[in-house]
């Protein structure tokens, strides 16, 4: 039940509120940016980005090339050979000064690859270098180094490539003091081809561009001590098969003073990565439109954050990782177009094979090579301003959220199965889901946002704290100064040790921030220890399906929110503790019926509702204890009498009002004896008085 001590301020720099900000004027947004720099801000906060898919040229797509017209650079040991023009040798280091085909082969023991054509053919310079089975490794600077030059590296087919740097960089006159990567590039680099690519960073991160950086196709095995790729301006990715392990982010885009670039796009591609911070990192924009991915940051979600499962609920087993997907789409018999048939097997065993093979692989948090605070943020998706998955298979288990925008997150379609050791799905701002399968087997809260929407879906969440909270956060995005948590991660109540167990207090409420939940269709399941549904504002469903299963603890509710509740429409059901309940408010549109039990009911006890036909209307099953429980359905109609049966025992209840309450004959009767205590009580009082 995470609450604030003061209100919700939507933040200056984000004054538009518009999901995209696309009707945001110009001046507004720069307006925005120069705040963003004048008061140190260091990530973007704006997003112009128009682009729904990966932008491609035919040059950039065309993994083909002529043997004959190549210029060949043959790599021996300590020394280069060439068969062509355009290529300058000094010892083990080769620097092409013109545009061309440039195909490398054999193994460079300490040397580098420079690319800088500025002097030829301007900023529109091209180069394309093949590698063709070469084995590349630089002791003291990065091995290939685009200084100049827009860049395509071809992976021929069938080959096995092999990049390597060392752990400390020795700089000459004349060196970018930049250069931080064993593939490092200051123009536009592309990736194609159908072969393989080993990256090792042992300095620091394992591909870096500085502009645009693209993947077409390909097999890439990377292991970093820093980052593993890196795309300045942006990071675009059409397919490809990608094994990731880094002692930073995994793949990251890091403009963040340009509205229109700091993005990450994905059409399609196979993904495994394991990081200590974050698996992407985008700063205007992460979009995924397909792909699958098994991504593990931080070490899972067995960090420090949060351990236990909901009480009630046995652990989830982890799920298996993602079937790897079908082999690119085809097209034209090139290299870009078709991936073996076997690709996929020969990919994972690959992945296996290199792991042992190389000395330096082991866990990237082993090596020492990164500086971070001492929590890093380790979030699966993570943008500072926009995110959006418009489908793609995910398995998700990191410590921090596995799904987190800064200001926005749309889900539109998807599968993903999330583990987590802070929230499944967060967005400080706005968070619609549309559509897709979400299945949130371990969060501390499951969805959080200042706006949320449900539109769609199917959602499942398991959450140690709240299922879905709509709120927002203090300055420090803490919780209020005296809730404490328990060994598991749960805030706790205050308790006055003079009151019974069903007395339970907590001195916060939900504070009208101004948030909202709105529910407009689509399947909602939650398993909360926390709050079921909290909002610091309103709670609006309209339709689709809500099952809460609440906490069996009394210091929270299946319900928690400031202001209103009102079900115009769908389907609810829930269930949990009655200390905190709070009904369906009576501005509702559907009729509610809602009841606080005299005793706890087991796990596994049925609730059923029957119209006047005997017909078995609502049907719910209790996963916890629960003492409290609210049904609403489109089926329930004002004026009518329905049978309500918790377990074996049934009760008739006419729905006279909008939010009708069910009192047992039990509770009929202590209602009386306390109303004849209260009179009692008023009649002595009153004679006191009259006596004095």
């Amino acid at each position: 039940m995470k609450k604030t001590a003061i209100c919700f301020k939507i933040p200056l720099l984000a004054v538009c509120l518009t999901f995209f900000t696309a009707g945001c004027a110009q001046d507004m947004q720069e307006e925005e940016v120069r705040q963003a720099s004048s008061s140190g801000q260091e990530h973007a906060v704006v997003n112009t980005v128009t682009l729904t898919s990966g932008k491609y040229s035919t040059e950039k797509l065309d993994g083909s090339w002529d043997k004959e017209e190549a210029v060949w650079l043959k790599l021996d040991g300590d020394s280069i050979s060439v068969d062509g023009r355009g290529v300058s040798v000094d010892g083990a280091t080769a620097r092409i000064k013109s545009e061309g085909t440039y195909v490398l082969e054999g193994k460079l023991d300490d040397g580098q690859i420079l690319v800088d054509v500025s002097d030829s053919g301007g900023e529109n310079a091209e180069v394309k270098l093949v590698l063709n089975n070469a084995e590349l490794t630089s002791n003291s600077i990065a091995p290939i180094y685009i200084k100049n030059g827009k860049t395509v590296i071809t992976l021929a087919e069938d080959t096995e490539n092999i990049v390597t740097d060392g752990t400390e960089y020795v700089l000459e006159d004349g060196d970018d003091d930049e250069l931080d990567a064993a593939i490092y590039a200051k123009d536009d680099l592309t990736f194609n081809g159908t072969g393989t690519l080993r990256v090792t960073g042992n300095h620091n991160h394992a591909i870096h561009c500085k502009d645009d950086l693209k993947f077409v196709t390909g097999t890439y095995d990377i292991l970093s001590a820093g980052d593993g790729i890196v795309g300045k301006d942006s990071v675009s990715v059409r397919n490809g098969y990608f094994t990731i392990e880094s002692g930073g982010d995994g793949i990251k885009a890091t403009n963040a003073e340009e509205t229109d670039k700091g993005y990450i796009m994905i059409d399609k591609g196979v993904f495994v990565i394991d990081t200590v911070n974050d698996g992407f990192q985008a700063e205007t924009l992460l979009r995924i439109n397909d792909g699958d991915y098994e991504i593990t940051a931080g070490n899972g979600s067995g960090g420090d954050i949060q351990e236990a499962a909901p009480e009630g609920i046995e652990e989830t087993e982890e799920g298996q990782p993602p079937q790897n997907g079908e082999t690119p789409e085809g097209g034209e018999a090139s290299q870009n177009e078709e991936m073996a048939e076997d690709g996929e097997d020969r990919f994972m065993e690959r992945r296996d094979e290199m792991r042992e093979e190389t000395p330096q692989r082991g866990r990237p948090s082993e090596w020492g090579k990164v500086e971070s605070s001492d929590e890093p943020s380790a979030k699966g998706l993570k943008s500072y301003v926009d995110l959006v998955v418009a489908g793609g298979e995910f398995q998700i288990n990191t410590r921090d959220d596995a799904v987190n925008g800064r200001q926005n997150v749309r889900v539109e379609d998807g599968a993903f199965t999330i583990r987590t050791g802070d929230d499944g799905i967060h967005s400080d701002q706005t968070l619609i889901i549309d559509g897709g399968t979400i299945d949130i087997q371990k969060s501390y809260e499951g969805l959080e946002g200042y706006d949320i929407t449900i539109s769609g879906g199917d959602i499942r969440v398991i959450s140690a704290d709240d299922g879905v909270n709509a709120s927002g956060e203090d300055e420090n995005g803490e919780t209020d100064e005296g809730a404490e948590m328990d060994d598991d991660g749960v805030e706790e109540p205050y308790q006055d040790e003079n009151l019974g167990q069903n007395d339970w207090q907590n001195p916060v409420t939900s504070e009208d921030q101004g948030a909202v939940l709105r529910i407009k269709d689509g399947i909602l399941e939650v398993n909360a220890r926390g709050d079921g549904i909290d909002a610091n504002g309103d709670i609006f469903m309209s339709g689709g399906e809500v099952t809460v299963h609440g906490p069996e603890n009394n210091a929270n509710g299946v319900l928690d929110f400031a202001s209103k509740f009102q079900i115009t429409g769908g389907k609810f059901v829930g269930a949990g503790g009655s200390g905190m309940a709070q009904n369906p408010t009576e501005d509702s549109l559907q009729p509610v019926i809602v009841q606080s039990l005299p005793e706890p009911v087991e796990a596994g006890t049925v609730i059923t509702v029957k119209d006047g036909d005997g017909e078995i209307i609502v049907y719910f099953r209790t996963e916890k204890k629960a003492q409290w429980y609210a049904i609403s359905a489109p089926e329930l109609v004002k004026g009518k009498t329905y049978t309500v049966r918790v377990g074996e025992v049934e009760t008739e209840v006419t729905l006279r009002k909008m939010v009708t309450e069910i009192e047992t004959e039990e509770q009929k009767e202590e209602e009386e004896e306390k109303k004849e205590e209260e009179e009692k009580e008023e009649k002595k009082e009153e004679e006191a008085a009259g006596q004095e």
